[in-house]
């Protein structure tokens, strides 16, 4: 029982950090891509909740 909540927790560990790794590839893609620093937080805020709905 211990070993399959260890490997769960392993798989899940290991989904967060390439997730993690993806936002940040992708964040500093989009702010080469825009290269607006002063409305960068403003748009990158405003897009999960425009997905969400």
């Amino acid at each position: 029982m211990k070993r399959d909540i260890l490997s769960v927790g392993g798989i899940v560990f290991i989904s967060l950090s390439l997730l993690f790794l993806a936002y940040l590839f992708v964040s500093s893609l989009t702010k080469q891509f825009f290269n607006q620093d002063s409305d960068y937080a403003d748009t990158w805020m405003a897009t999960p909740t425009a997905f969400s709905k």
